[in-house]
């Protein structure tokens, strides 16, 4: 990575030069095709981002002419033209180079990302969360993330999540908008999260999908356990009380609510509501038809 951004700091050469009096007024903006060898010579160049006076600004729009034989209005041109006219000109020297960088590819573009991502990730390393893999780990902004959480690689966190203290995240799960995630908490490998609430000290551990949900604490969510959120025309929620059980491969029909230290069988598919301290069960009985294969 740091080749490439040498590489592409290198490729600014194209942009246009500052050009600065004896006591280091701004004078004039030199395109690379119109500077001298002199000129070139020069490294702080333009950013291409300014702030005007708009009045200003449209009057010396008025005196710009075509430059380079090619028919070409520069925009640069203005900073000369204020500058005859007695005007305050001024510069802002960037100490980060990437934060003038311009988008003009995807290849950029990427590049962007990744440095955005590493800002991101050294933040929260800063405030005590463990990141194992930041080349490999995808947390948007505006996401809180409490001390000694620990995020595995591979994990997607998108904007606006929070997450509590020593929380366990992924591998390879993806946290999208609107989750809240208590202290304590276990999301693992390949699970994903959309508007759940997860209470404290609660499980998550593989393969499942939480979505429009909130789940109390202490309550373990089984592997292959999905909430079944949208009917094909509204989305609906589900809730799951303090100190449930529920058992792998379990469906959750929204709307449907489970109570309190409850015990949902392996493979149930639940589309009632579930009381307290029940045990519920929503499957077929077994049948084997002894022989049947042999045809």
């Amino acid at each position: 990575m740091q080749q490439y951004l040498l590489q592409w700091f290198q490729s600014l050469h194209g942009y246009g030069r500052i050009i600065r009096d004896e006591i280091g007024h701004v004078k004039a903006i030199v395109e690379e095709k119109d500077a001298t060898l002199e000129e070139k010579s020069i490294k702080e160049i333009n950013s291409g981002i300014y702030c005007f006076d708009i009045q200003e600004l449209i009057l010396a729009l008025e005196k710009i002419t075509p430059n380079n034989n090619q028919g070409e209005y520069y925009l640069t041109d203005v900073i000369k033209i204020m500058n005859d006219k007695g005007l305050k000109v001024g510069a802002m020297i960037i100490e980060d180079k990437t934060e003038i960088l311009g988008v003009n590819d995807r290849a950029q573009l990427e590049m962007l990302t990744r440095i955005l991502r590493i800002r991101i990730n050294d933040e929260h390393m800063k405030n005590g969360v463990t990141i194992e893999d930041t080349n490999n780990t995808y947390i948007y902004d505006d996401v809180k993330i409490g001390i000694d959480t620990v995020i595995h690689p591979n994990t997607t966190i998108k904007s606006g999540v929070e997450i509590g203290k020593n929380c366990e995240i992924g591998p390879n799960a993806y946290i999208r908008e609107g989750c809240k995630i208590a202290d304590n908490v276990k999301i693992g490998s390949f699970v994903e999260l959309k508007k759940a609430i997860i209470g404290k000290g609660t499980k998550v551990p593989h393969l499942s999908y939480m979505g429009d949900c909130e789940i109390g604490e202490n309550t373990n969510i089984g592997c292959g356990t999905i909430t079944c959120n949208y009917d094909g025309f509204k989305k609906s929620k589900t809730r799951i009380g303090n100190h449930a059980f529920v058992g792998s491969n379990v469906n959750f029909i929204a709307p449907v609510e489970i109570g309190d230290n409850t015990l949902i069988a392996a493979g149930s598919t639940i589309t009632e509501d579930v009381p307290k301290d029940a045990l519920s069960i929503a499957r077929e009985r077994q049948i084997n038809k002894e022989g049947w294969n042999k045809k």
